[in-house]
């Protein structure tokens, strides 16, 4: 039993290979239902194959890819590359390649001893490589429905509605006070000024991202 644990090593253990964080450009929030997929290319010329590689995800946008050390194909060139191609709803999709060098992905034995025994453990050498991912949201339309004092029986047609967040626009209100913009730029928040016959007023609106028709109202003095 001795001399059996003594020459063991450890080929069913798991180490991280790529980690990460994917988080909303704007707002900074871990996005949770991401897809991520990660592939190899071992001789850095361009032919990407998929990794044995599990998945692990939090909510707050954390990830992490691992795998058995030996199940990771040895580069055959000077400058492997890993990738991860990652989609979100509502969100643009992007790809990171991570350039590495050969010796990064070497496999690594190193000796431990547990209970006075020794244990051979492997891991790949550089591992784990860290990636903080942003995706920018997709472009939403805001429709705005102008009332005169907020009165929705006071519509204010033939109100200018101007963005002036780039890259800006300018439209008149219909007869019911409405008129739409799309798309709105991708921003945290944005500003608009409405001008009807002398009167000025200016009003800011932060978009909802997770919503491809955003809605408000913006009231006017008399």
């Amino acid at each position: 039993m001795t001399a059996a644990f003594k020459a063991a090593s450890d080929p069913g253990g798991r180490q991280m290979l790529v980690t990460g964080r994917l988080a909303d450009s704007i707002s900074g929030r871990g996005i949770a239902d991401a897809q991520v997929v990660l592939d190899y290319d071992a001789a850095g010329s361009g032919q990407f194959r998929p990794l044995p590689a599990m998945l692990a995800k939090r909510d707050d946008g954390w990830f992490g890819f691992h795998l058995a050390p030996r199940l990771l194909p040895p580069p055959t060139g000077a400058n492997p590359v890993l990738r991860l191609s990652i989609s979100a709803s509502r969100h643009a999709g992007a790809v990171r390649t991570i350039a590495l060098a050969a010796a990064d992905l070497a496999l690594a034995v190193s000796e431990r001893t547990i209970f006075g025994h020794p244990i051979q453990i492997e891991r790949i050498a550089g591992a784990p490589f860290n990636e903080a991912i942003v995706l920018t949201p997709q472009p939403v339309a805001l429709e705005v429905t102008v009332l005169v004092s907020g009165d929705p029986a006071s519509p204010a047609s033939g109100a200018t509605v101007e963005l002036l967040t780039a890259p800006g626009a300018s439209i008149l209100t219909d007869a019911t006070g409405s008129c739409r913009f799309a798309p709105l730029p991708v921003a945290e928040s944005v500003a608009f000024r409405v001008t009807r016959g002398p009167r000025i007023s200016q009003h800011g609106y932060r978009p909802d991202f997770g919503q491809p028709v955003n809605r408000t109202v913006f009231a006017v003095p008399v």
